[in-house]
């Protein structure tokens, strides 16, 4: 966790891969007087503040501009005051005792199916494309030898399987966790 005066970066360890862990993280800082301000790269961005006792819920849900303000209305509602946003993810904290945002497992089995099919159309997509580069790469090679174009197609090859790995482990992750609450 980096320190930078009145801000502190406190990394992620993936929301896929531990979001319990993390919410409960950031309810700690919190009581140490430092406030969830903003998503970050890989992180969050954290400012001093007044110590409080928070609970932190990750919410998943792709917003049309025009849905923002009776969305977060809705949650306000139960208690729970918006802090962030990045993409479809919204994070929510409330005084402890509130009731939690997701209270039974259908609701549950739903916020990761949401999530479920964007990850698997982007692992898809690398794995399809890290395989279409290397058999291209493979064709150039046996007939013109290794060249400029081959290795270009070499190093998209390598780069969509790069992304590929994280983007299946995330799948698999989130599939793991949906599987939790059928």
């Amino acid at each position: 966790m980096n320190r930078t005066g009145k801000t502190r970066y406190m990394s992620s360890m993936g929301l896929a891969f531990a979001e319990e862990k993390e919410m409960k993280k950031l309810g700690e800082m919190a009581e140490q007087g430092w406030l969830l301000e903003s998503f970050a790269f890989l992180g969050y961005r954290l400012r001093k503040g007044e110590a409080q006792k928070l609970q932190y819920s990750l919410d998943v849900h792709e917003l049309k501009p025009s849905e923002q303000n009776e969305y977060f209305e809705m949650f306000e509602a139960g208690g729970w005051s918006h802090v962030c946003t990045q993409g479809k993810l919204h994070i929510f904290s409330a005084p402890p005792g509130t009731v939690p945002i997701y209270s039974d497992k259908n609701t549950m089995y739903e916020k990761y199916n949401r999530v479920i099919g964007v990850w698997r159309m982007l692992a898809a997509v690398f794995v399809i494309f890290s395989i279409v580069f290397h058999l291209i790469y493979r064709q150039i090679v046996e007939a013109q030898g290794i060249t400029l174009l081959s290795n270009v197609f070499l190093v998209l090859a390598t780069l969509c399987f790069a992304l590929a790995v994280p983007s299946l482990m995330t799948f698999t992750a989130f599939l793991v966790r949906r599987r939790r609450f059928r």
